[in-house]
């Protein structure tokens, strides 16, 4: 079937791309080669395998292996059908002693059936990725540590860090921050990744430091849903506690949690990290 793929953002260091087809599990390129240039434009592939619903499209040089999932719309099919017919008929008769009768009949019918395929550009996936940072009345004016994140698949020096600020009391939560991230990207997990979830301790004075003794805990949430800082409640009810923290020493100490990135290849994922500084002891 016939796909036209277009990339509307791509990096300095990507190209030239092989694409892959979730019809054989991504093994085999169904077209190889294609210029960043020509996505960038919008690539008309008339290669792509029949059912195709997800096509990966993969940077292949030395310096970026890093690809994008893009949703495959229903393809949609037109079938056109005219019939012409046409007759004509003449009689004449004269009657005396001779009797003449013509008759002529011509029909013509013509039938005609096309079919066209609507080409539309595949959907471009998301991970929203969204720290918060929720705490206790009593440390409202100290400052926070911003939570970060890493994943297996990560191939990037380094963490990436929401955002660092000072502890409130109302409303909840002091922190509530999202990264927008194309599926693929350098900074994106991507389907079964293990994901790295760490809380550092800062060296600072008056940095409120995470601290499990104190009923300090770690809270994921993958969801399809986009919530906002006013449905802390909600995410909260629907989050999953991590059991697993840590603590990693060296010269910047941390507390880590891991969970599997489990995500949905058919939409935009929304995942929240819950950085929770409430105590229950």
């Amino acid at each position: 079937m016939t796909v036209l793929i277009t990339l509307t953002t791509a990096g300095a260091d990507t190209g030239p791309f092989n694409l892959f087809s979730d019809v054989n599990g991504y093994a085999i390129a169904f077209d190889a080669g294609v210029t960043k240039e020509q996505l960038e434009a919008g690539y008309p592939s008339a290669a792509v395998p029949s059912n195709t619903t997800i096509i990966r499209v993969q940077s292949v040089n030395t310096l970026c292996t890093n690809f994008i999932l893009l949703n495959v719309p229903t393809s949609t099919t037109t079938t056109t059908s005219s019939s012409t017919s046409t007759s004509t008929s003449t009689s004449t008769s004269t009657s005396t002693t001779t009797s003449t009768s013509t008759s002529t009949s011509t029909s013509t019918s013509t039938s005609t059936t096309s079919s066209s395929t609507t080409q539309v550009p595949p959907t471009v996936l998301y991970n929203y990725l969204t720290g918060i940072v929720i705490n206790d009345a009593d440390n409202s004016g100290e400052q926070f540590t911003g939570g970060s994140y890493n994943f297996s698949s990560n191939q990037q020096p380094g963490d990436w860090y929401f955002g660092t600020g000072v502890l409130v009391n109302v409303p909840q939560p002091s922190y509530f921050g999202t990264l927008t991230l194309e599926y693929g990207t350098y900074a994106s997990p991507i389907d079964m990744d293990t994901i790295y979830m760490y809380q550092e301790l800062s060296p600072f004075p008056n940095y409120l430091e995470f601290d499990p003794a104190l009923g300090n805990k770690m809270w994921y949430l993958i969801s399809q849903v986009e919530y906002t800082a006013a449905q802390l409640s909600t995410i909260l009810a629907n989050a999953t506690q991590l059991q697993n923290l840590q603590y990693i020493p060296g010269s910047f100490p941390k507390w880590e949690g891991t969970f599997i990135f489990d995500v949905d290849l058919t939409q935009s994922n929304y995942v929240y990290f819950i950085y929770d500084y409430r105590k229950t002891v």
